[in-house]
Protein backbone atom coordinates (compact mmCIF):
# COMPACT_ATOMS: atom_id res chain seq x y z
CA UNK A 1 0.00 0.00 0.00
CA UNK A 2 1.52 3.36 -1.07
CA UNK A 3 2.18 6.32 1.21
CA UNK A 4 -0.65 8.36 -0.31
CA UNK A 5 -3.13 5.52 0.14
CA UNK A 6 -1.94 4.93 3.71
CA UNK A 7 -2.37 8.64 4.49
CA UNK A 8 -5.89 8.50 3.10
CA UNK A 9 -6.69 5.51 5.30
CA UNK A 10 -5.32 7.31 8.37
CA UNK A 11 -7.44 10.36 7.56
CA UNK A 12 -10.53 8.21 7.18
CA UNK A 13 -9.79 6.45 10.46
CA UNK A 14 -9.72 9.86 12.16
CA UNK A 15 -13.10 10.72 10.68
CA UNK A 16 -14.42 7.29 11.63
CA UNK A 17 -13.21 7.93 15.17
CA UNK A 18 -15.20 11.17 15.39
CA UNK A 19 -18.25 9.52 13.92
CA UNK A 20 -17.90 6.58 16.28
CA UNK A 21 -17.57 9.00 19.22
CA UNK A 22 -20.95 10.55 18.38
CA UNK A 23 -22.61 7.18 17.87
CA UNK A 24 -20.99 5.64 20.95
CA UNK A 25 -21.92 8.57 23.21
CA UNK A 26 -25.55 8.40 22.14
CA UNK A 27 -25.50 4.61 22.33
CA UNK A 28 -24.11 4.56 25.87
CA UNK A 29 -26.77 6.96 27.11
CA UNK A 30 -29.66 5.30 25.30
CA UNK A 31 -28.41 1.85 26.30
CA UNK A 32 -28.62 2.90 29.94
CA UNK A 33 -32.15 4.17 29.34
CA UNK A 34 -33.07 0.98 27.45
CA UNK A 35 -31.76 -1.29 30.23
CA UNK A 36 -33.76 0.63 32.85
CA UNK A 37 -36.84 0.52 30.58
CA UNK A 38 -36.43 -3.22 30.01
CA UNK A 39 -36.19 -3.85 33.75
CA UNK A 40 -39.12 -1.55 34.58
CA UNK A 41 -41.48 -3.11 32.04
CA UNK A 42 -40.51 -6.65 33.00
CA UNK A 43 -41.07 -6.03 36.71
CA UNK A 44 -44.35 -4.12 36.27
CA UNK A 45 -46.02 -5.88 33.34
CA UNK A 46 -48.20 -8.90 34.00
CA UNK A 47 -47.01 -12.22 32.60
CA UNK A 48 -49.48 -11.84 29.73
CA UNK A 49 -48.28 -8.32 28.93
CA UNK A 50 -44.66 -9.50 28.99
CA UNK A 51 -45.56 -12.25 26.51
CA UNK A 52 -47.48 -9.85 24.24
CA UNK A 53 -44.65 -7.35 24.32
CA UNK A 54 -42.23 -10.15 23.46
CA UNK A 55 -44.42 -11.01 20.48
CA UNK A 56 -44.37 -7.35 19.47
CA UNK A 57 -40.56 -7.19 19.45
CA UNK A 58 -40.55 -10.45 17.47
CA UNK A 59 -42.89 -9.24 14.71
CA UNK A 60 -41.90 -5.56 14.49
CA UNK A 61 -38.49 -6.02 12.76
CA UNK A 62 -40.06 -8.37 10.20
CA UNK A 63 -42.76 -5.80 9.41
CA UNK A 64 -40.11 -3.09 9.06
CA UNK A 65 -38.27 -5.18 6.47
CA UNK A 66 -41.48 -5.83 4.53
CA UNK A 67 -42.16 -2.09 4.33
CA UNK A 68 -38.57 -0.91 3.87
CA UNK A 69 -37.96 -3.45 1.08
CA UNK A 70 -34.20 -2.90 1.24
CA UNK A 71 -34.56 0.66 -0.04
CA UNK A 72 -32.53 2.13 2.83
CA UNK A 73 -29.48 0.15 1.70
CA UNK A 74 -29.91 1.15 -1.95
CA UNK A 75 -30.50 4.82 -1.09
CA UNK A 76 -27.53 4.90 1.29
CA UNK A 77 -25.20 3.27 -1.22
CA UNK A 78 -26.30 5.38 -4.19
CA UNK A 79 -26.26 8.70 -2.31
CA UNK A 80 -22.80 7.86 -0.89
CA UNK A 81 -21.55 7.40 -4.45
CA UNK A 82 -23.69 10.02 -6.28
CA UNK A 83 -25.61 12.49 -4.12
CA UNK A 84 -27.37 14.31 -6.98
CA UNK A 85 -30.20 11.75 -7.16
CA UNK A 86 -31.43 12.13 -3.58
CA UNK A 87 -34.85 13.59 -4.43
CA UNK A 88 -35.72 10.96 -7.02
CA UNK A 89 -34.55 8.08 -4.84
CA UNK A 90 -36.36 9.17 -1.68
CA UNK A 91 -39.57 10.11 -3.50
CA UNK A 92 -39.75 6.87 -5.49
CA UNK A 93 -39.09 4.77 -2.39
CA UNK A 94 -41.77 6.59 -0.39
CA UNK A 95 -44.36 6.11 -3.14
CA UNK A 96 -43.72 2.36 -3.17
CA UNK A 97 -43.85 2.14 0.62
CA UNK A 98 -47.31 3.73 0.77
CA UNK A 99 -48.54 1.09 -1.65
CA UNK A 100 -46.95 -1.67 0.42
CA UNK A 101 -48.65 -0.41 3.58
CA UNK A 102 -52.05 -0.68 1.87
CA UNK A 103 -51.31 -4.35 1.19
CA UNK A 104 -49.66 -5.08 4.54
CA UNK A 105 -52.44 -3.90 6.87
CA UNK A 106 -55.15 -6.32 5.66
CA UNK A 107 -52.57 -9.13 5.48
CA UNK A 108 -51.60 -8.59 9.14
CA UNK A 109 -55.26 -8.45 10.15
CA UNK A 110 -55.86 -11.77 8.41
CA UNK A 111 -52.73 -13.34 9.96
CA UNK A 112 -53.86 -12.47 13.49
CA UNK A 113 -57.21 -14.13 12.90
CA UNK A 114 -55.69 -17.14 11.14
CA UNK A 115 -53.36 -17.79 14.11
CA UNK A 116 -56.30 -17.33 16.50
CA UNK A 117 -54.48 -14.68 18.54
CA UNK A 118 -56.33 -12.88 21.32
CA UNK A 119 -57.93 -9.54 20.29
CA UNK A 120 -55.35 -7.41 22.20
CA UNK A 121 -52.50 -9.26 20.48
CA UNK A 122 -54.16 -8.76 17.09
CA UNK A 123 -54.40 -5.04 17.86
CA UNK A 124 -50.71 -5.01 18.80
CA UNK A 125 -49.89 -6.53 15.41
CA UNK A 126 -51.91 -3.83 13.59
CA UNK A 127 -50.22 -1.09 15.62
CA UNK A 128 -46.88 -2.72 14.83
CA UNK A 129 -47.61 -2.52 11.09
CA UNK A 130 -48.44 1.19 11.35
CA UNK A 131 -45.35 1.87 13.45
CA UNK A 132 -43.19 -0.17 11.07
CA UNK A 133 -44.32 2.01 8.15
CA UNK A 134 -43.28 5.21 9.95
CA UNK A 135 -40.03 3.56 11.01
CA UNK A 136 -39.27 2.50 7.43
CA UNK A 137 -39.82 6.04 6.11
CA UNK A 138 -37.58 7.30 8.88
CA UNK A 139 -34.92 4.74 7.92
CA UNK A 140 -34.86 6.10 4.37
CA UNK A 141 -34.03 9.58 5.63
CA UNK A 142 -31.48 8.13 8.03
CA UNK A 143 -29.90 6.36 5.05
CA UNK A 144 -29.31 9.74 3.39
CA UNK A 145 -27.68 11.11 6.55
CA UNK A 146 -25.52 7.96 6.78
CA UNK A 147 -24.39 8.47 3.19
CA UNK A 148 -23.39 12.05 4.03
CA UNK A 149 -21.82 10.79 7.30
CA UNK A 150 -23.90 13.20 9.41
CA UNK A 151 -23.81 10.90 12.42
CA UNK A 152 -24.19 13.82 14.80
CA UNK A 153 -27.73 14.38 13.54
CA UNK A 154 -28.58 10.68 13.70
CA UNK A 155 -27.25 10.39 17.24
CA UNK A 156 -29.21 13.39 18.52
CA UNK A 157 -32.50 12.32 16.94
CA UNK A 158 -32.24 8.71 18.10
CA UNK A 159 -31.27 9.83 21.60
CA UNK A 160 -34.34 12.08 21.80
CA UNK A 161 -36.70 9.43 20.41
CA UNK A 162 -35.52 6.60 22.65
CA UNK A 163 -35.65 8.79 25.73
CA UNK A 164 -39.21 9.87 24.94
CA UNK A 165 -40.26 6.27 24.29
CA UNK A 166 -38.89 5.13 27.64
CA UNK A 167 -40.25 8.08 29.63
CA UNK A 168 -43.73 7.79 28.13
CA UNK A 169 -43.83 4.01 28.42
CA UNK A 170 -42.84 4.12 32.08
CA UNK A 171 -45.55 6.73 32.75
CA UNK A 172 -48.20 4.62 31.02
CA UNK A 173 -47.30 1.50 32.99
CA UNK A 174 -47.17 3.51 36.23
CA UNK A 175 -50.77 4.62 35.68
CA UNK A 176 -51.95 1.08 35.02
CA UNK A 177 -51.81 0.75 31.24
CA UNK A 178 -50.51 -2.41 29.56
CA UNK A 179 -48.60 -3.58 26.50
CA UNK A 180 -51.20 -2.35 23.98
CA UNK A 181 -50.91 1.24 25.20
CA UNK A 182 -47.10 1.11 25.31
CA UNK A 183 -46.99 -0.12 21.69
CA UNK A 184 -49.52 2.53 20.58
CA UNK A 185 -47.46 5.29 22.22
CA UNK A 186 -44.52 4.39 19.99
CA UNK A 187 -46.36 5.72 16.91
CA UNK A 188 -46.51 9.46 17.79
CA UNK A 189 -42.90 9.37 18.98
CA UNK A 190 -41.90 7.83 15.64
CA UNK A 191 -43.66 10.72 13.88
CA UNK A 192 -41.64 13.21 15.93
CA UNK A 193 -38.45 11.31 15.06
CA UNK A 194 -39.39 11.34 11.36
CA UNK A 195 -40.01 15.09 11.43
CA UNK A 196 -36.57 15.71 12.92
CA UNK A 197 -34.90 13.42 10.37
CA UNK A 198 -36.70 15.20 7.54
CA UNK A 199 -35.42 18.60 8.70
CA UNK A 200 -31.85 17.32 9.06
CA UNK A 201 -31.95 15.71 5.59
CA UNK A 202 -33.06 19.02 4.10
CA UNK A 203 -30.16 20.71 5.88
CA UNK A 204 -27.63 18.10 4.72
CA UNK A 205 -28.80 18.05 1.09
CA UNK A 206 -29.92 21.64 0.59
CA UNK A 207 -33.53 20.50 0.31
CA UNK A 208 -35.28 17.98 -1.87
CA UNK A 209 -38.63 17.81 -3.63
CA UNK A 210 -41.14 15.00 -4.01
CA UNK A 211 -40.58 13.84 -7.58
CA UNK A 212 -40.80 10.06 -7.96
CA UNK A 213 -39.81 8.60 -11.30
CA UNK A 214 -40.73 5.30 -12.88
CA UNK A 215 -37.09 4.55 -13.71
CA UNK A 216 -35.92 5.03 -10.11
CA UNK A 217 -38.87 3.07 -8.74
CA UNK A 218 -38.05 0.12 -10.99
CA UNK A 219 -34.37 0.30 -10.09
CA UNK A 220 -35.21 0.42 -6.38
CA UNK A 221 -37.37 -2.66 -6.73
CA UNK A 222 -34.77 -4.47 -8.83
CA UNK A 223 -31.96 -3.82 -6.35
CA UNK A 224 -33.97 -3.51 -3.15
CA UNK A 225 -35.99 -6.73 -3.36
CA UNK A 226 -32.89 -8.99 -3.06
CA UNK A 227 -31.74 -6.86 -0.09
CA UNK A 228 -35.21 -7.12 1.41
CA UNK A 229 -35.11 -10.87 0.82
CA UNK A 230 -31.89 -11.12 2.80
CA UNK A 231 -33.17 -8.88 5.57
CA UNK A 232 -36.55 -10.64 5.69
CA UNK A 233 -35.07 -14.12 5.96
CA UNK A 234 -32.54 -12.85 8.52
CA UNK A 235 -35.16 -11.06 10.63
CA UNK A 236 -37.53 -14.01 10.47
CA UNK A 237 -34.70 -16.39 11.35
CA UNK A 238 -33.82 -14.41 14.48
CA UNK A 239 -37.44 -13.66 15.52
CA UNK A 240 -39.26 -16.91 14.81
CA UNK A 241 -38.52 -18.51 18.20
CA UNK A 242 -41.41 -17.07 20.17
CA UNK A 243 -44.07 -17.60 17.45
CA UNK A 244 -42.84 -21.22 17.18
CA UNK A 245 -43.28 -21.77 20.91
CA UNK A 246 -46.69 -20.10 20.81
CA UNK A 247 -47.77 -22.24 17.85
CA UNK A 248 -46.85 -25.37 19.81
CA UNK A 249 -49.00 -24.16 22.74
CA UNK A 250 -46.27 -23.85 25.38
CA UNK A 251 -47.46 -20.71 27.22
CA UNK A 252 -45.42 -21.21 30.41
CA UNK A 253 -42.22 -21.69 28.41
CA UNK A 254 -43.11 -18.80 26.08
CA UNK A 255 -43.47 -16.32 28.95
CA UNK A 256 -39.92 -16.95 30.15
CA UNK A 257 -38.49 -17.20 26.63
CA UNK A 258 -40.07 -13.82 25.83
CA UNK A 259 -37.73 -12.20 28.37
CA UNK A 260 -34.76 -13.73 26.54
CA UNK A 261 -36.07 -12.37 23.22
CA UNK A 262 -36.45 -8.89 24.70
CA UNK A 263 -32.92 -9.07 26.14
CA UNK A 264 -31.70 -10.15 22.69
CA UNK A 265 -33.48 -7.13 21.17
CA UNK A 266 -31.84 -4.88 23.75
CA UNK A 267 -28.42 -5.86 22.35
CA UNK A 268 -29.25 -5.58 18.63
CA UNK A 269 -28.51 -1.84 18.61
CA UNK A 270 -24.79 -2.62 19.05
CA UNK A 271 -24.25 -4.20 15.61
CA UNK A 272 -26.76 -1.74 14.11
CA UNK A 273 -24.67 1.19 15.34
CA UNK A 274 -21.45 -0.10 13.78
CA UNK A 275 -23.29 -0.99 10.57
CA UNK A 276 -24.42 2.64 10.39
CA UNK A 277 -20.80 3.75 10.67
CA UNK A 278 -19.23 1.34 8.18
CA UNK A 279 -21.85 0.91 5.46
CA UNK A 280 -21.06 4.17 3.60
CA UNK A 281 -17.33 3.43 3.89
CA UNK A 282 -17.68 -0.04 2.39
CA UNK A 283 -20.01 1.35 -0.30
CA UNK A 284 -17.38 3.85 -1.44
CA UNK A 285 -14.60 1.27 -1.19
CA UNK A 286 -16.65 -1.04 -3.44
CA UNK A 287 -15.74 1.20 -6.40
CA UNK A 288 -12.09 1.53 -5.35
CA UNK A 289 -9.25 -0.97 -5.29
CA UNK A 290 -9.33 -4.36 -3.58
CA UNK A 291 -6.76 -3.36 -0.93
CA UNK A 292 -8.90 -0.42 0.23
CA UNK A 293 -11.97 -2.63 0.41
CA UNK A 294 -10.16 -5.35 2.35
CA UNK A 295 -8.78 -2.76 4.80
CA UNK A 296 -12.30 -1.46 5.57
CA UNK A 297 -13.75 -4.95 6.00
CA UNK A 298 -10.99 -6.05 8.37
CA UNK A 299 -11.41 -2.86 10.41
CA UNK A 300 -15.15 -3.57 10.70
CA UNK A 301 -14.45 -7.16 11.80
CA UNK A 302 -12.01 -5.88 14.42
CA UNK A 303 -14.58 -3.54 15.96
CA UNK A 304 -17.22 -6.28 16.02
CA UNK A 305 -14.90 -8.80 17.65
CA UNK A 306 -13.81 -6.30 20.30
CA UNK A 307 -17.45 -5.84 21.26
CA UNK A 308 -18.72 -9.40 20.88
CA UNK A 309 -16.15 -11.44 22.79
CA UNK A 310 -16.37 -9.62 26.17
CA UNK A 311 -20.18 -9.57 25.97
CA UNK A 312 -20.34 -13.31 25.32
CA UNK A 313 -17.90 -14.12 28.13
CA UNK A 314 -19.51 -11.73 30.60
CA UNK A 315 -23.02 -13.04 29.99
CA UNK A 316 -21.81 -16.62 30.29
CA UNK A 317 -20.37 -15.92 33.74
CA UNK A 318 -22.83 -13.38 35.13
CA UNK A 319 -26.00 -14.13 33.18
CA UNK A 320 -28.04 -15.38 36.13
CA UNK A 321 -27.08 -12.42 38.32
CA UNK A 322 -27.86 -9.96 35.52
CA UNK A 323 -31.34 -11.35 34.84
CA UNK A 324 -32.27 -11.48 38.53
CA UNK A 325 -30.95 -7.96 39.09
CA UNK A 326 -32.88 -6.55 36.11
CA UNK A 327 -36.07 -8.60 36.19
CA UNK A 328 -36.37 -9.98 39.70
CA UNK A 329 -36.08 -13.51 41.10
CA UNK A 330 -39.46 -14.49 39.61
CA UNK A 331 -37.91 -14.36 36.15
CA UNK A 332 -34.78 -16.40 36.99
CA UNK A 333 -35.98 -19.27 34.71
CA UNK A 334 -35.42 -16.87 31.79
CA UNK A 335 -31.65 -17.02 32.37
CA UNK A 336 -30.78 -19.86 29.91
CA UNK A 337 -32.68 -18.14 27.09
CA UNK A 338 -31.06 -14.78 27.85
CA UNK A 339 -27.54 -16.27 27.94
CA UNK A 340 -27.85 -18.32 24.76
CA UNK A 341 -29.59 -15.56 22.80
CA UNK A 342 -26.80 -13.19 23.88
CA UNK A 343 -24.30 -15.62 22.37
CA UNK A 344 -26.46 -15.67 19.23
CA UNK A 345 -26.30 -11.87 18.95
CA UNK A 346 -22.51 -12.05 19.39
CA UNK A 347 -22.32 -14.45 16.43
CA UNK A 348 -24.61 -12.04 14.56
CA UNK A 349 -22.23 -9.15 15.29
CA UNK A 350 -19.43 -11.02 13.52
CA UNK A 351 -21.82 -11.92 10.71
CA UNK A 352 -22.81 -8.28 10.28
CA UNK A 353 -19.38 -7.30 8.95
CA UNK A 354 -19.72 -9.84 6.14
CA UNK A 355 -23.38 -8.94 5.54
CA UNK A 356 -22.63 -5.23 5.12
CA UNK A 357 -19.67 -6.05 2.87
CA UNK A 358 -21.90 -8.11 0.57
CA UNK A 359 -24.56 -5.39 0.46
CA UNK A 360 -21.97 -2.76 -0.38
CA UNK A 361 -20.74 -5.00 -3.21
CA UNK A 362 -24.35 -5.39 -4.47
CA UNK A 363 -24.11 -9.15 -3.78
CA UNK A 364 -27.13 -9.13 -1.49
CA UNK A 365 -28.71 -12.07 -3.31
CA UNK A 366 -26.11 -14.33 -1.69
CA UNK A 367 -27.51 -13.41 1.73
CA UNK A 368 -30.93 -14.65 0.71
CA UNK A 369 -29.51 -18.12 0.06
CA UNK A 370 -27.65 -18.30 3.38
CA UNK A 371 -30.48 -17.02 5.56
CA UNK A 372 -33.17 -18.94 3.67
CA UNK A 373 -31.35 -22.21 4.33
CA UNK A 374 -30.85 -21.27 7.99
CA UNK A 375 -34.52 -20.28 8.36
CA UNK A 376 -35.74 -23.52 6.76
CA UNK A 377 -33.50 -25.55 9.08
CA UNK A 378 -34.62 -23.61 12.13
CA UNK A 379 -38.33 -23.91 11.32
CA UNK A 380 -38.08 -27.59 10.42
CA UNK A 381 -35.64 -28.83 13.06
CA UNK A 382 -37.02 -26.38 15.62
CA UNK A 383 -40.37 -28.15 15.62
CA UNK A 384 -38.75 -31.47 16.56
CA UNK A 385 -36.26 -29.86 18.97
CA UNK A 386 -39.06 -28.16 20.89
CA UNK A 387 -41.19 -31.30 20.94
CA UNK A 388 -38.29 -33.36 22.28
CA UNK A 389 -36.46 -30.92 24.57
CA UNK A 390 -38.73 -27.88 24.94
CA UNK A 391 -36.95 -24.51 24.81
CA UNK A 392 -33.56 -26.12 25.57
CA UNK A 393 -33.67 -27.88 22.22
CA UNK A 394 -34.44 -24.61 20.43
CA UNK A 395 -31.57 -22.84 22.21
CA UNK A 396 -29.08 -25.58 21.24
CA UNK A 397 -30.28 -25.35 17.63
CA UNK A 398 -29.75 -21.57 17.71
CA UNK A 399 -26.09 -21.96 18.67
CA UNK A 400 -25.40 -24.61 16.03
CA UNK A 401 -27.03 -22.61 13.24
CA UNK A 402 -25.34 -19.36 14.32
CA UNK A 403 -21.91 -20.96 14.12
CA UNK A 404 -22.72 -22.45 10.72
CA UNK A 405 -23.92 -19.11 9.31
CA UNK A 406 -20.85 -17.29 10.57
CA UNK A 407 -18.60 -19.82 8.82
CA UNK A 408 -20.61 -19.67 5.56
CA UNK A 409 -20.65 -15.86 5.40
CA UNK A 410 -16.94 -15.66 6.22
CA UNK A 411 -16.11 -18.04 3.35
CA UNK A 412 -18.24 -16.06 0.88
CA UNK A 413 -16.77 -12.70 1.93
CA UNK A 414 -13.20 -14.05 1.90
CA UNK A 415 -13.66 -15.30 -1.63
CA UNK A 416 -14.97 -11.93 -2.84
CA UNK A 417 -12.28 -9.97 -0.96
CA UNK A 418 -9.44 -12.27 -2.10
CA UNK A 419 -8.90 -13.46 1.45
CA UNK A 420 -8.04 -11.64 4.68
CA UNK A 421 -4.62 -10.60 5.88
Amino acid sequence: MGEETAATHRGELGRHGRNLAWLASAELFTKGVAIFYFAYLTRNFSRTDNLWYGMYVSFFPILVVLNTMGFQDVVGREVAQRSTRTSELLSSALAIQVGLLCLLLPAIWGLGHALNYDPPLRLILMLSAAGAFIWSVNSLHEGVLVAHERFKYISLVNLLARTLVAAGGIALVHFGYGAVSVVAYFIPISLVQLGCMFLFVRRATGGYRFRPTRAEALRLLREGVPMAGGRFTASTYYRIDLPLLEALALPAVSEFYAIGIRFFTLLTTLPNTLETLFYPVLSRRAVQDAAAQQFALERFLHFMAVLALPIAAGMGVLGSDIIVALCGAAWAPSTPAAIVLTWVICFAMIDRAFVVFLRARARQHLLVYVYAVALALKAGLGYFAIRAYSDRGLLALNIALSAGMAAALALIAARLADGFS
